[in-house]
């Protein structure tokens, strides 16, 4: 995200829509987050800066987007919030604050969500690697519903197949490969999208030739926008080992675990397409500087020989 949208960025010089967009949206949101930080620039200040630098340093459209949303989001404020008046929860901690989602909840488990959202966001904020990602929302989840198995599945470019991105306990072994659901409860919850509470596997029809276990599991389907992207499973081995309850308390998680998956993808087709010739889908030069410099740092750590072979094909 350091090219500039008239062609002066590094390391590549790489101007206008030759730029992935994906770069584009993160070189404005970048720069933005960093003028506003620490109050250096009001919004106001820093969104009149980048329509400056609009068609120089950053994309026209993007810059649009952005100055869009904020005012949709000025706009949005309430008359009290305007007016400066205090919120009747200001000053509780967070995570004794009903949300509107969790109405209906009880105290303990809307407490739960909350701080499991904290939990979330602070990862969010930190962490964009797809499968570190996906072990910390295992993990996340795991401690507000206790449990001893769970596997996160993220949906591949197919739309069809899935890769457990994260499995604990008996999922353990099959972390990092694919499954292509065609039957049973699982591809029952990604073909609705509706979340599924298992009172008893045993019974349960297999699922990409995987059987459940038995005991009880619950099947969560996440999603961004309409789309299901992944498929968060716990399990128990105890039949009746969740409850209804736990099953709100995932649901009132799902649309948070939906975009950070969505997130980590996006960066990671931004940074698969930073190495990759989008025209032949090869590695570009960039990344034969990258893989040399590792090459050499390698072989200067081990003091063996390196050879470089240059095929002209």
């Amino acid at each position: 995200h350091h090219e500039f949208f008239d062609g002066t960025g590094y390391p590549d010089g790489l101007s206008g829509e030759v730029i992935p967009l994906g770069a584009r949206i993160l070189a404005v949101a970048d720069a933005f987050e960093a003028m506003t930080t620490n109050g250096r620039f009001t919004p106001e200040q820093a969104t009149a800066e980048m329509q400056r630098m609009a068609c120089s340093q950053f994309d026209p459209r993007v810059v649009k987007a952005l100055v869009e949303a904020w005012r949709k989001d000025v706009m949005s404020l309430t008359p009290s919030a305007i007016e400066g008046r205090t919120h009747p929860d200001a000053g509780r901690p967070l995570a004794a604050i009903p949300l509107p989602w969790t109405l209906g909840m009880r105290p303990s488990t809307q407490q739960k969500v909350a701080t499991a959202l904290l939990r979330l966001g602070g990862e969010m904020s930190v962490v964009l690697d797809m499968e570190t990602l996906s072990k910390r929302i295992c993990e996340i989840l795991q401690e507000a519903i206790p449990c001893p198995t769970s596997a996160l599945l993220t949906r591949v470019d197919d739309k069809a197949t899935f890769i457990v991105s994260c499995g604990t306990g008996r999922w353990s072994d099959v972390s990092g490969k694919c499954v292509t659901p065609v039957s049973g409860s699982v591809a029952k919850a990604l073909g609705t999208g509706d979340p599924i509470l298992l009172a008893d596997t045993a019974s349960t029809p297999p699922f990409a030739e995987r059987q459940f276990a038995g005991g009880a599991a619950i099947l969560l389907p996440l999603r961004h926008e309409s789309e299901v992207n992944g498929l968060l499973v716990l399990e128990t081995a105890e039949p009746n080992g969740f409850t209804e309850e736990d099953l709100r308390l995932a649901r009132a998680l799902a649309p948070s675990i939906g975009l950070m998956l969505e997130v980590a993808a996006l960066h990671q087709r931004t940074a698969e397409a930073a190495v990759t010739d989008s025209l032949t889908g090869l590695h570009n030069h960039r990344y034969f500087k990258q893989r040399l410099e590792e090459e050499i740092a390698r072989a200067m750590r081990s003091k063996l020989p390196l050879t470089l072979a240059v095929l002209d094909v």
